[in-house]
């Protein structure tokens, strides 16, 4: 059930490209109020202090009354989005969303682990369709700096263990052409990667192309 607080629902997604699903990008406002929610949205929930935004907005030249221009972006987003949006604490700024793609994304993989290790093939494989829809590929590429590149390992680590997982199921279920598939999208992020590499030759071999 949705909350009296939030009666809208906010779905945000941030795997191979950023969305709000149901606000135009446009109404966010300026590059630096899109990039301030990008930021906080990453923190998944989590408030982020507004010395960290600051650091990040103004990299080079920082403007005068840094944290009175942090409150007048997030004014804007308020208004696009909601004030209970994004609350304030004495921790910092925070986004509350309904839906985070990598929250998401997380609880599937764990559901797929479980389902795997059951023996359950049927609900395995809908889970790992649902999951590969998700893991669509790296953290806000349009984003480049230090709040992202330390972002992204860990997400780039559960996308290849949902790729993986995928895989594995459509093992089980004897969808070796989707289980190849799925191991191909970690290699081609990292052609080193044993587990995948072993998915691929798994599936040929049991396909028949050895």
């Amino acid at each position: 059930p949705r909350s009296t607080l939030f009666p809208y629902t906010t779905l945000f997604r941030s795997l191979g490209g950023f969305a709000v699903e149901g606000v135009d990008e446009k109404a966010l406002g300026t590059r630096k109020a899109r990039l301030l929610l990008k930021r906080l949205a990453v923190a998944a929930g989590r408030p982020v202090p507004t010395d960290d935004l600051v650091a990040m907005l103004w990299p080079q030249r920082c403007p005068k009354e840094p944290a009175d221009q942090v409150s007048v972006l997030i004014s804007r987003l308020r208004a696009a989005l909601g004030a209970d949006r994004l609350p304030r604490s004495d921790a910092g700024y925070s986004f509350v969303a309904d839906w985070f793609d990598t929250v998401e994304l997380e609880g599937r993989v764990t559901e797929l682990e479980e389902r795997l290790r059951a023996g359950e093939r049927a609900s395995a494989l809908a889970i790992a369709h649902a999951t590969l829809q998700l893991a669509a590929g790296t953290l806000l590429p349009e984003e480049q700096g230090e709040w992202v590149d330390a972002a992204r390992p860990a997400t780039e680590r559960l996308v290849a263990r949902a790729r993986l997982l995928a895989g594995e199921a459509a093992l089980a279920a004897g969808e070796f052409g989707a289980a190849r598939s799925a191991g191909q999208l970690v290699l081609d992020i990292d052609p080193y990667d044993e587990a995948a590499l072993r998915l691929v030759m798994r599936s040929d071999a049991l396909a028949g192309r050895p």
